[in-house]
């Protein structure tokens, strides 16, 4: 047998597990990176919430209920910083209305979206439209939950 053709094959095949052990590498980095823009995007401070879910809506690889995701939660970043801070050009409340509102487009069936889009219309003054979202969300929340199931 020939020993050095051995070593050269032992060589390359360390070589293609070095490189494989790299991608992998890189795949669980990016699914930690991912994992930290997601938990920065449902909590944290204001401008880390808003940049973390504008990351996760301009990733394409994100499936419509993520973008929804996403949209809802810069959406409630907006509206509690409007709460919290007096806004007196209601920027921050038209801001997060137009999350909410493309969070809501891209699943209806979620009760929160319509609440919070319903206090972000209250914040702009506009009592009729968040009546009508807070009705929405009644009305959206499927009746089996909070009941206890018959035997």
């Amino acid at each position: 047998m020939e020993w050095h053709r051995i070593g050269g094959l032992a060589r390359r095949m360390a070589r293609l597990v070095h490189v494989l052990a790299a991608v992998l590498a890189l795949g669980v980095l990016s699914a930690v990176a991912v994992a930290d823009t997601l938990s920065d995007c449902i909590s944290g401070n204001f401008q880390t919430r808003i940049n973390a879910c504008t990351a996760i809506i301009k990733d394409p690889s994100q499936t419509q209920i993520g973008h929804a995701v996403a949209y809802y939660n810069r959406g409630a970043a907006s509206l509690a910083n409007a709460l919290a801070v007096p806004d007196p050009y209601q920027g921050l409340f038209t801001n997060a209305l137009a999350d909410f509102d493309e969070a809501i487009r891209l699943d209806l069936r979620n009760a929160a979206y319509y609440f919070d889009r319903g206090r972000a219309k209250q914040g702009l003054r506009l009592f009729d439209a968040a009546l009508a979202d807070f009705y929405k969300a009644r009305t959206s929340i499927p009746r089996h939950i909070g009941r206890r199931p018959t035997t």
